[in-house]
């Protein structure tokens, strides 16, 4: 082989070998923590809950991880700021990231209006500006839903992340929310263990009451673009929500610090503190492994859905 030849050899050597590690270094653990529990009741309708406390509780155990970690709470995550982090977060986001977005407030079931919803109500998150119903007012003018954070909104976003992390890397979402905080299940039978780490909180999170547009033609929710289905690729996207469509979503209180948190959370935290692998997480709920840390009631069970 000449020395011309095995020069360039070498050069392509060096470029490949700089451009791998240009991408292991540039690869992050990023995650996004989102919590509202101090609402405005007066102005929008919903009670007061104590999701700061899970973002307190959850951020310092992610940046120990080696995360990234922006957070937003109360007045600093609403519908405009939440939007405009999961936009920055997107951007930022290249092959071989891990992403973990965590959502604790206020859920509620939002009336249809795009078509795309085969049970006529779609999902959404409970931003700090959004209003319980149509009755309030936003910006002196009739609220028509346009705060709440829909699961047809996210799915774009979601979409986007999934394949932008490619096959090395993954996006894995946390609900600690409810649909359905106004039924009547019966859970207040169910007995705490004298054992556990916690104590069961009445505090629910979400509302029974949908959310009614009482809309016009021209109403927020009618202009939502319907989303597809996943495309095939990318990483895994892991999606785990606090309980079942038709369940409580109950607070919990650490009895060694008084201090209530959302199930969910705090059974993430105990994850992280003994050392379970974030891609175990979706297994340990789907197989209900979290029923012998006696942190959810028997009636509550999260789901998981991947994709």
């Amino acid at each position: 082989m000449s020395s011309t030849k095995l020069m360039m050899k070498k050069i392509a050597l060096a470029i490949l070998c700089t451009l791998a590690l240009t991408f292991t270094m540039s690869a992050k653990n990023r995650a996004l923590l989102i919590g509202v529990g101090g609402y405005n009741t007066a102005a929008t309708g919903w009670g007061q809950i104590s999701s700061v406390n899970d973002i307190n509780l959850l951020k310092p155990k992610f940046v120990a991880l080696g995360y990234e970690v922006t957070s937003l709470t109360d007045a600093e995550a609403t519908k405009a700021k939440v939007v405009s982090a999961l936009k920055t977060l997107s951007g930022k986001t290249v092959a071989g990231d891990n992403i973990y977005l965590h959502f604790s407030g206020h859920g509620q079931l939002i009336e249809d209006m795009n078509g795309d919803e085969f049970a006529d109500y779609d999902q959404s998150f409970v931003c700090f500006d959004a209003c319980l119903s149509s009755d309030f007012k936003s910006g002196g003018r009739a609220y028509r839903g346009q705060n709440h954070l829909i699961d047809d909104e996210l799915f774009p976003i979601l979409s986007t992340l999934k394949q932008k992390v490619g096959s090395n890397g993954s996006v894995m979402v946390v609900f600690d929310s409810c649909y359905s905080g106004g039924a009547d299940r019966g859970e207040q039978d169910d007995d705490p263990d004298p054992d556990s780490e916690v104590e069961w909180s009445d505090t629910v999170r979400g509302t029974g009451d949908e959310f009614k547009a009482n809309a016009s033609a021209d109403t927020y929710l009618r202009k939502l673009k319907v989303p597809g289905e996943y495309a095939k690729g990318g990483g895994t996207l892991t999606v785990i929500s606090a309980c079942e469509a038709d369940k409580r979503n109950y607070e919990c209180r650490d009895k060694r610090s008084g201090k209530a948190y959302g199930s969910l959370s705090y059974a993430i935290s105990k994850l992280i503190d003994t050392k379970v692998p974030m891609s175990e997480w979706g297994n340990y709920f789907s197989t209900r492994k979290y029923v012998k840390d006696r942190i959810f009631r028997r009636t509550q069970r999260p789901v998981v859905e991947i994709h």
